[in-house]
């Protein structure tokens, strides 16, 4: 017979069902972890309705009367369990705003409860959301209660110095009290053989620095360096240039440590972040002082966009002069950083470029001085700017002094003004009134003279005292004018001084009328070139009657000692 493969034998072939997997170990937990049920969260019931109490108290129009009566109903709630729920992601919001708007009996009894255990309130710092509740007990509690605030930090300084989140307390903390409140605090950073010189609050009458630490315990000085060295180094790793208090740090250890330490930590350090604080641009200026020529490079790059803003900060000007001063590789200065200086803000075709604010500025103005005149570096900068801006910084290499910038100063200043000179000339042809009125823009405006000796910057400045005549006894406009005209003493040519004087050879015996207007007559008559046209003008006894006059006479007096 032939075997028959119809449909109907077919139906009755039975079918094979599919294979079950067996069950095992790893089945069995993954099914029991899933069917476990969700955690409760301490005081839920509790939370959700301080939440909703808090949500009307922040209302901004809420009546005095109100918002008493909401703070009634909140702190009968949280009484007892502020610190579990500060630690909510939440709920601390709901903490805070008792310190916030509560009275003063209410946030003492509250602060009293979150100081009871130490290891709450060192969490409380750390935490994410609860650190927002130990800032308002700073800003709220300070005055009041500052001895008990401080105390509770004693012990953890260390920690939270290098902690993302208690880094940012410490910070409110040092900005609040005053240095000496926090001084046996400040102790710790330092290591914990010279924290026993703070056991007391009244043991340190001014706050402590690296410098008096060592000084104290010379033998102890590797020690106390390494200690706030390894804080400083655990800072940097978590980006906290930007808080005062590290800066502060860094900077005493920067300023002990040798010039290799000093390259070793510049090769990562984020200088951009060193603009906001004097002891922040004071180890930012070491740290480009010392670092390589690839270590300035990156920190070029770093501070392309935030020049501006850096030259006219009161203490971040020293960082960009230094980085100008000692980069070798100029195009990268004109691209990452001069740039920005001689470029007019997009949004405004009529806006200015940034050169005339830097001009007028006493510190902003000294980057182009000492480019434009690097003789009168001695006397440009103050004493504190030359203990940031030293010369000659040198590095020992195979135990030689190496200086750390290869390229000479000379040469590195002709290649930067030769990109300058054109924006400086525009600068003072454009605004040369405004420069005159400004004791910094008129020695940018004389130094731009002497260094380029352009007609066209001497034409704006004669046409400035033609239009506005009583520039020339203003105060500062006066000098402006002679400090110009003193620049041509030792030049033959004497561009200005002779076509001033061919612009107001009529006027010379007005200009002598007044004080001010004497000086620059004076100055006049030390240019040999003018001196005997000048000379034609004067009537000596009418000045010696002026001298001897009523009111200011110094002007007059200079005169005549000169004729």
């Amino acid at each position: 017979m032939a075997f028959n493969s119809s449909p109907k034998a077919s139906a009755k072939t039975p079918t094979k069902r599919p294979a079950q997997a067996k069950p095992n170990a790893s089945n069995k937990k993954a099914k029991t972890t899933t069917a476990a049920p969700p955690r409760q969260r301490r005081h839920a019931d509790i939370v959700e309705e301080a939440k909703v109490l808090w949500n009307k108290l922040r209302v901004k129009t809420n009546s005095p009367e109100q918002t008493r009566e909401l703070l009634d109903q909140l702190i009968p709630l949280i009484q007892n369990k502020a610190c579990q729920i500060a630690l909510q992601h939440d709920a601390s919001r709901v903490v805070q705003a008792v310190f916030q708007f509560g009275s003063p009996e209410e946030r003492a009894s509250l602060l009293k409860e979150l100081l009871e255990d130490g290891t709450t309130f060192l969490e409380l710092c750390k935490s994410q959301y609860a650190h927002f509740l130990v800032l308002k007990v700073i800003k709220y509690c300070h005055k009041e209660h500052s001895e008990q605030i401080l105390k509770a930090f004693r012990g953890h300084m260390s920690k939270l110095a290098v902690h993302a989140v208690g880094a940012r307390v410490l910070e409110s903390l040092f900005n609040t009290f005053t240095p000496k409140q926090t001084a046996f605090l400040k102790q710790e950073f330092y290591g914990p053989h010279v924290t026993i010189f703070a056991s007391e609050q009244s043991a340190l009458e001014e706050a402590p620095t690296l410098r008096k630490n060592i000084e104290k315990l010379p033998e102890k000085k590797d020690k106390t360096i390494a200690a706030i060295g390894s804080l400083v180094n655990k800072g940097a790793k978590k980006m906290l240039y930007g808080l005062t208090f590290f800066q502060e740090l860094m900077f005493e250890y920067l300023s002990e440590v040798d010039p290799k330490e000093i390259r070793a930590f510049a090769a990562t350090a984020e200088i951009v972040h060193l603009t906001s604080s004097r002891p922040g641009a004071q180890a930012g200026a070491l740290l480009i002082s010392y670092g390589t020529a690839k270590d300035r490079k990156r920190m070029l790059k770093s501070l392309k966009g935030f020049t501006l803003s850096a030259l006219l900060h009161p203490d971040a000007y020293l960082m960009i002069i230094r980085l100008v001063e000692l980069t070798d590789d100029t195009v990268s200065v004109q691209k990452n950083l001069l740039n920005e200086l001689v470029t007019a803000p997009p949004e405004s075709e009529n806006q200015d470029s940034p050169l005339l604010k830097l001009a007028v500025g006493i510190n902003s103005s000294k980057l182009f001085r000492l480019l434009l005149a690097p003789e009168s570096r001695q006397k440009l900068f103050d004493p504190f700017e030359h203990s940031v801006l030293f010369e000659n910084p040198t590095v020992k290499e195979d135990g030689d002094e190496v200086p750390t910038s290869k390229k000479e100063a000379s040469v590195r200043r002709q290649e930067l003004l030769k990109f300058l000179r054109e924006p400086l000339e525009q600068l003072c042809t454009k605004h040369a009134l405004d420069l005159m009125k400004s004791q910094p823009g008129s020695y940018v405006l004389r130094d731009v003279y002497a260094a380029f000796r352009s007609n066209e910057v001497v034409k704006a400045v004669i046409e400035a005292c033609r239009q506005e005549s009583s520039i020339l006894d203003d105060f500062h406009g006066h000098l402006s004018i002679k400090n110009i005209v003193l620049s041509d003493v030792g030049d033959s040519e004497a561009l200005f001084s002779s076509m001033f004087i061919e612009a107001f050879s009529d006027d010379l015996t007005e200009i002598c009328e007044t004080n001010r207007g004497a000086f620059i007559v004076e100055a006049l008559y030390k240019v040999p070139t003018v001196q005997k046209l000048v000379k034609k003008k004067i009537d000596k006894k009418k000045i010696k009657q002026k001298s001897r006059g009523d009111g200011p006479t110094a002007g007059f007096k200079a005169l005549l000692a000169v004729l």
